[in-house]
């Protein structure tokens, strides 16, 4: 790879970039079990994308007090951490949710890969700092909540799974970091916070009505139960 260059301006001026309110950027279905037959049924979990904004993490910094250019080999890891929810089983498998997934922040697109999400990957960069400076190398780190809920296809027909007599949807919160592979250095160290603007979507998870847990099917209701989902109660 090429040394990294010096950056500024719009987007990389601040540690910070927050978004106004959490808007949804992507939305992921999937089954969670599927069973044919006259008693058939299934369950749906869907999780809610949210973007909560992104900061730039601060990898290490390099100071040259030579008269010439130095050049230093530096590293940087991509991976997503899970730092809310991590004792929920239902979100032990969330990387593959953002696997692929495209987002608009700021005035680009982000498609994230295999290497943020799924699994992890250690890059080695070469930094030329000019004599006198102090370079220091920043990681893009992007910010998401996550709200899973869910969904009952029986008697046929689709219904949202809601609270234990009460409509409130049962859920499973979750928090998501991905350290991505975008990085940049600066001569100066980053400070304070700015606001970008993400690129909303519309749901297009259809059901019925919602359907209060206990009324559910009893294998939706165990499923659920044993898998730590917040079930809200009166």
């Amino acid at each position: 790879m090429p040394d990294i260059p010096w950056r500024s301006g719009a987007g990389y001026d601040h540690r910070e970039y927050t978004v106004n309110g959490t808007p949804l950027v992507g939305e992921v279905k999937k089954t969670l079990y599927s069973i044919s037959g006259n008693s058939g049924q299934s369950l749906y979990a869907v999780t809610n994308i949210n973007s909560d904004g992104y900061y730039w993490d601060l990898v290490t910094s390099l100071k040259n007090d030579t008269t010439g250019e130095n050049k230093f080999t530096v590293s940087y890891t991509t991976e997503l951490k899970v730092t809310v929810g991590t004792e929920k089983e239902l979100n032990a498998n969330l990387g593959l949710e953002f696997k692929g997934l495209s987002v608009g922040i700021g005035a680009s697109t982000k498609t994230f890969s295999q290497t943020e999400t799924t699994d992890s990957k250690t890059y080695t960069e070469e930094i030329t700092v000019p004599p006198g400076t102090t370079a220091y190398l920043y990681q893009k780190v992007y910010r998401f909540k996550t709200w899973m809920w869910f969904i009952n296809d029986a008697w046929a027909e689709l219904s949202r799974v809601g609270g234990w007599q009460n409509y409130s949807p049962t859920h499973v919160d979750g928090y998501v970091e991905i350290h991505a592979m975008e990085w940049f250095s600066s001569p100066t160290e980053l400070t304070g916070s700015g606001t970008v603007s993400a690129d909303i979507i519309t749901s297009q998870v259809d059901f019925k009505w919602t359907r209060q847990f206990n009324n559910t099917t009893e294998k939706c209701q165990e499923y659920l139960q044993s898998h730590g989902a917040t079930i809200p109660s009166s």
